[in-house]
């Protein structure tokens, strides 16, 4: 199903192949799909996986057009870092850009967590620390809710990358944190 939904430049379509060169959400979640097969010892085919790889190269080379953008993009840029490429310009790029539009809303966001996890894998242990602290469960602005960013999934998304990448953190989150995150369901 995937390749059929994958365009020639390696991007994923939500129910056919992408048709156009933007930033978007169902091509990174598609290629984290696939990257989390090969880590559980899946191998996805190679042609598909490393197309949507190149794919995010692109996407991560490109200036976000607002905070939503940034978001896919930090994602983008996590995938890569946890596929072994080296992504410190890309990180570096977006950080000027949200550090600029975004100052006091990114490291609460989703995108600082993306960010947060990508200086983990790449050892800049300070930054990514400093960066998962900022976020908090079950706080989320009511304005940045889209089809495919909403509070459960980004507490989701968070609880992922912190066991991933910050073990020792997952042991203070409280009852009361999990209770934000179980409350919407």
């Amino acid at each position: 199903m995937l390749r059929r939904r994958q365009n020639d430049q390696g991007a994923f379509g939500y129910w056919s192949a992408e048709t156009g060169a933007e930033t978007d959400f169902v091509s990174a979640y598609a290629t984290h799909f696939l990257s989390e097969a090969k880590a559980a010892g899946f191998a996805p085919p190679p042609d598909i996986f490393q197309s949507a790889l190149h794919n995010l190269q692109t996407m991560a080379g490109r200036p976000p057009r607002d905070l939503a953008d940034a978001r896919t993009l930090a994602y983008a840029i996590y995938i890569l870092t946890r596929e072994g490429f080296i992504t410190t310009n890309y990180i570096l790029n977006l950080r000027d850009y949200l550090d600029k539009r975004f100052a006091k809303q990114w490291p609460q966001d989703l995108t600082g967590v993306y960010l947060a996890g990508a200086w983990s894998i790449l050892k800049k242990d300070d930054e990514a620390n400093r960066l998962i602290a900022a976020y908090r469960l079950g706080a989320h602005d009511k304005s940045e809710r889209t089809d495919f960013y909403q509070p459960l999934g980004a507490d989701a998304q968070y609880l992922a990358i912190v066991a991933r990448h910050f073990p020792d953190r997952l042991k203070n989150i409280s009852a009361q944190d999990f209770r934000a995150i179980v409350g919407p369901i």
